[in-house]
């Protein structure tokens, strides 16, 4: 089963060997100048630097030590694929998240050659129908690692509103663009208010809301209906982290990947006893049974913000989300 798991991190790893060749590659030989201009940056990297790098990577991915884990990922990636491996080695069975389908249907990388520098890559379809991922891939300065900061399972059936072919070089960055829906940083907080409110969130009506939400409704009436026999009670507060999002400059619009962390908390009423509600959650319970229970979730989403003389509404592409810690209180 560890060998499994093993080859699982590795194989998703590997993707980043094409998109680091496509891209900035390894400068570490000859730094670059934070101003220089793409073409210049992209010439100054090497095949041979890139590869010796993405074989260390793969080489540290083999390892079941999990502290090697943040050298390779990063961002929600690191807890969400940590607490994987935990529930796949408890489980012996991984989750299908974490292979990766391959190869590459689009690539993003930064018109500018300045660091940290984040590049995207969205996957194909594949035969053994994997749902195409939106991956980010993020380097804090010429001289570190690319590392996998977060995977994005896009819903079945999404369709993208902008062109996702071939190798395209676009703008990152936080600056509101003018006549969007929602800045950035406005579509992340509202859509963390939807999560958290559903239909009484004052921002419902802007999202077109996505499975993420769906099934988290279905799994909280479901609770509500086992709790409501001990007079029990539940509530999740999402809390969104717009500082770390990494957000491309499109001509559609602003696609926007971020993380929300999100806190469970469900008691059971007076002489209950709260218990896990997942598989997940229940390979992650370590402690006794108690009549209140907190489970910290990680989520990573991509929202897409159109124009607002489109009429359309913000766009969830797709999500992640994976409970990290689950304790009775």
């Amino acid at each position: 089963m560890k060998r499994k798991v093993k080859s699982l991190l590795a194989f998703s790893l590997a993707l980043a060997l094409p998109l680091l060749l496509a891209g900035c590659g390894d400068p570490l030989m000859e730094p670059v100048p934070p101003k220089a201009d793409a073409a210049a940056c992209a010439t100054q990297t090497t095949r041979q630097n890139a590869e010796k790098r993405i074989l260390a990577a793969l080489s540290s991915a083999g390892n079941s030590d999990f502290s090697s884990l943040p050298s390779i990922l990063s961002g929600p990636e690191l807890p969400i694929r940590e607490s994987q491996m935990k529930v796949a080695a408890k489980t012996g069975q991984p989750n299908a998240d974490m292979q990766i389908p391959y190869p590459a249907s689009a690539v993003f990388l930064p018109s500018s050659c300045s660091w940290p520098r984040s590049i995207t890559v969205i996957t194909e379809p594949t035969q053994d129908q994997y749902s195409q991922r939106i991956l980010t891939f993020t380097q804090q300065d010429p001289r570190s690692n690319y590392t996998l900061w977060s995977e994005i399972v896009l819903y079945p059936g999404a369709q993208l509103p902008f062109n996702a072919a071939g190798v395209q070089r676009v703008e990152y960055g936080d600056q509101p663009a003018a006549g969007l829906m929602a800045t950035p940083a406005e579509a992340v907080s509202w859509y963390a208010d939807v999560l958290e409110n559903g239909e009484k969130s004052a921002h419902w009506s802007s999202f077109e809301t996505g499975d993420l939400y769906l099934n988290l409704q279905e799994l909280r009436s479901d609770l509500a209906s086992a709790l409501a026999t001990s007079k029990g009670s539940q509530s999740e507060t999402f809390s969104p982290d717009y500082s770390s999002a990494k957000i491309l400059k499109l001509s559609a619009g602003d696609l926007v990947i971020a993380q929300i962390n999100s806190t469970w908390v469900r008691n059971a009423g007076p002489g209950g006893q709260a218990t896990p509600a997942t598989a997940a959650e229940k390979a992650l319970f370590t402690s006794k049974p108690s009549q209140t229970l907190t489970v910290k979730y990680v989520n990573a989403v991509a929202l897409f913000i159109p124009s607002s003389s489109k009429g359309t509404k913000i766009e969830v592409l797709g999500a992640e989300r994976e409970p990290v810690s689950v304790k009775a209180s």
